[in-house]
């Protein structure tokens, strides 16, 4: 995990790790987003909240909308 950051109206919060840990330029990498308390619940897998894909320098980015639309209406 490379990053944890709180969400502000939840004692939740997002974690981001990094998939491919390759030395050098940010060219082509792979991102997961999940939320702190699914990971911590988990019994077998984590279903990401978000996708970030850093390929040939564009980002790529994929969001669970179900997921994203229970957090928009909190």
């Amino acid at each position: 995990m490379i990053a944890t950051v709180s969400l502000r109206h939840s004692g939740d919060s997002l974690q981001i790790r990094h998939l491919n840990k390759k030395e050098g330029a940010l060219k082509d990498q792979h991102f997961l987003i999940t939320i702190k308390s699914h990971v911590d619940g988990a019994k077998f897998s984590v279903k990401p909240f978000a996708e970030l894909i850093v390929l040939n320098n564009r980002l790529h980015s994929s969001v669970e909308r179900r997921v994203a639309n229970q957090w928009h209406l909190r």
